[in-house]
């Protein structure tokens, strides 16, 4: 069960709402695929719960003690640069070992290397709180490369719904896709 929110609007079939998604950009993925942090007033309000209680969280809840232990389809909590946020173990061809636990930052976009010792359980009610970002299918990019796209990353646009799980990406009010429509992008 994935527990990365659908970034696709709720219009009725056939018709999309242009209604555009402020994302801070975190990540981008080759054929044009970017991740973000949503940045929304329910998404700041989110982010203020969990500093609230993540700490308790930490203190009160079991800690993972074997790797065997480990459940993919789960949310943890960990801290990552003196910070406490929730993530999620990756599924990857390296082992895992309790010096090195690969996860994803469900609400950073972001992967991180973590310890075993590190990995907390989480309450429901953390865990049942949706991620505050998302992945965007940017239009018309699937050629173009992490490389082409790295210049978004930490960048604030604005994401736009043309088409269902299909996004335009506006950087400073400009239009970024075009950079890598119809070209060949390597």
């Amino acid at each position: 069960m994935s527990h990365f929110p659908p970034v696709s609007s709720s219009s009725t079939p056939g018709q999309h709402q242009q209604e555009r998604k402020a994302v801070l950009v975190t990540k981008v993925q080759d054929g044009g695929i970017v991740a973000g942090q949503l940045m929304s007033a329910a998404a700041s309000q989110t982010l203020q719960f969990l500093e609230c209680k993540l700490p308790a969280a930490e203190m009160l809840m079991a800690g993972v003690d074997r790797v065997e232990d480990l459940d993919h389809t789960l949310l943890y909590g960990t801290k990552v640069k003196g910070e406490l946020v929730r993530c999620q173990t990756h599924l990857t061809r390296e082992h895992i070992t309790k010096e090195c636990v690969s996860v994803m930052l469900i609400d950073w976009g972001t992967s991180s290397v973590v310890t075993l010792q590190s990995l907390f359980h989480l309450p429901q009610e953390l865990a049942a709180l949706q991620p505050v970002m998302g992945w965007f299918r940017l239009r018309g990019c699937g050629h173009a490369g992490v490389s082409d796209m790295l210049g978004l990353v930490d960048k604030e646009v604005l994401m736009e719904e043309v088409e269902t799980g299909i996004f335009d990406c506006y950087c400073v009010g400009q239009l970024v896709n075009k950079k890598w429509t119809g070209q060949s992008c390597h």
